[in-house]
């Protein structure tokens, strides 16, 4: 592949990968693509060591159901995880994520996450019980006209942001611990998918929001912008 796209790179369906060490990686450590995926006990780090925007230690480019739990993420030089989901396909419910345990992510580089969603529905995904700090930019990150996500009973501390949500709908929040973190967790009210382009069946005028469902998270400060 090109040179930014190097990682040990897996497609298919009934996808396990299980106790595994992915260390040293120049830029993407592993892809995984398909249906039902499973990504569990393994240690990712030291990856992407020239801190590129581009490369992650995990990426998961779903076509259907994925699991990612129990693993350990350190010293990875921009986002831990990443999922991609195949939107030309319908999405299936309730993917997870949770119990990993994620730490000093992205060295050299402050445009990164510990956990990174990057748009639209996330199938309600449970991202839940993971352990996330001392990240240099956003512990978890759901961005652009992001909406369908369950993120609970996570604990984000000493990174430079604990949560970022950034959509319009259908999120549960709930449970969560943000503490020590340099900037506030936030909520962004968003509806366009980039700067220059925008879904136009979305209502842009921004009604009162009743399906945020925010409550009993344990934040210094959660901005609602």
């Amino acid at each position: 592949g090109a040179k930014l796209d190097k990682p040990v790179h897996i497609a298919g369906s009934k996808i396990r990968v299980e106790k595994c060490l992915f260390a040293g990686a120049q830029n993407s450590a592993l892809k995984v693509g398909g249906a039902e995926i499973s990504v569990q006990n393994c240690i990712f780090m030291e990856n992407n060591r020239h801190a590129n925007f581009e490369s992650r230690a995990l990426l998961v480019e779903n076509e259907g159901k994925y699991r990612i739990t129990r693993n350990t993420f350190f010293n990875n030089c921009s986002d831990a995880i990443r999922t991609l989901p195949d939107r030309r396909k319908e999405l299936p419910l309730n993917p997870e994520i949770s119990y990993n345990h994620i730490l000093n992510g992205g060295i050299f580089n402050s445009d990164c996450s510990g956990i990174y969603m990057p748009s639209k529905s996330q199938g309600y995904a449970e991202v839940h019980h993971n352990w996330i700090h001392n990240i240099n930019g956003s512990a978890f990150r759901l961005d652009l006209a992001g909406k369908e996500l369950n993120l609970h009973h996570n604990v984000f501390w000493f990174s430079k942001r604990g949560m970022s949500v950034e959509g319009y709908g259908q999120f549960n929040i709930y449970n969560n611990t943000d503490v020590h973190s340099r900037e506030p967790s936030d909520i962004i009210r968003n509806v366009l998918h980039h700067s220059r382009t925008t879904d136009g069946s979305l209502d842009k005028s921004f009604p009162p929001i009743d399906d945020w469902n925010v409550l009993n998270n344990l934040v210094e400060v959660f901005h609602d912008r």
